[in-house]
């Protein structure tokens, strides 16, 4: 059994310490910021520039696209509670794993959270709800609040099942060894992040939903906080149900990988 409770406060002392030291360097706070706004200010120029000729594709609007970017930048957040997944083969070759197996705590969160940077997380929480203030307050997105709660816990629910799928694949690593050009062939599909499923037609919308669960975490959640909550059933079971399914997926590959698992004495 997990001390559940030590580790929460000792979790929770790093975000203060982290935070703290974080606001020694404003100036370096604010430009993080301002770099990864810009970033998104970059896609919305580029969305501004495609709606002035086309106008709302498939009902989705340029105010769409800002949100959009918005939840994006949110989702890094959750995204980078996770980090180090594309090293775990080469930890697992090296037999660097040992020392994971022996602290009294989850042995991935032990590997995740050794290289988690709260000054990131943050900056990253900072920018998207900066665009978000934007996307409502400047281009007038229409939001309800019931819609945006919904939006962001299925914007959740499918960025950790995105985690969780390349989790399973790093994992492949007990058996197969280097998996990065593997990793490198499937993060080809995060290209179609950049956009919309609404402009996809139905067999690549559902690709790019309930197997790359991009669809779930930028497209879906943009819907439900403009209104549109008669889908929000459907999406958060069936958000749910994926999760569920690549947890299970990622925990027996981990525990049958363990089984042939060899340390780096041997």
């Amino acid at each position: 059994m997990y001390p559940i409770t030590k580790l929460t406060a000792l979790f929770r002392r790093y975000i203060i310490i982290s935070l703290r030291a974080e606001s020694e360097f404003r100036a370096d706070f604010l430009t993080s910021v301002i770099q990864l706004v810009l970033n998104s200010v970059l896609v919305i120029v580029f969305w501004d520039a495609i709606f002035r000729i086309t106008g709302p594709v498939n009902g989705w609007t340029f105010a769409d696209s800002v949100m959009m970017a918005g939840v994006g930048e949110l989702s890094w957040v959750v995204a980078m509670l996770f980090p180090g997944m594309d090293v775990l083969p080469d930890r697992i070759i090296k037999g660097d794993f040992d020392r994971y197996l022996t602290k009294p705590a989850p042995v991935l969160l032990s590997f995740a959270w050794e290289r988690l940077s709260i000054p990131r997380v943050f900056h990253s929480l900072v920018a998207g709800l900066c665009v978000l203030g934007l996307a409502v307050f400047q281009f007038d997105f229409q939001a309800t609040g019931m819609g945006i709660a919904l939006g962001l816990v299925l914007m959740t629910l499918g960025r950790v099942s995105l985690v969780l799928l390349n989790t399973s694949v790093s994992l492949v690593g007990f058996w197969a060894g280097k998996m990065q050009t593997v990793q490198s062939v499937l993060g080809e599909f995060s290209r179609f992040a950049r956009y919309p499923v609404v402009f996809f037609g139905s067999p690549m919308r559902l690709l790019l939903t309930w197997v790359w669960p991009y669809g779930l975490y930028l497209t879906y959640p943009v819907l439900l906080a403009r209104g549109e909550l008669e889908l929000s059933r459907n999406l958060l079971t069936g958000a749910g149900l994926l999760l569920a399914g690549w947890w299970l997926v990622v925990l027996l590959l981990f525990r049958a990988g363990l089984r042939r698992y060899e340390s780096f004495e041997g």
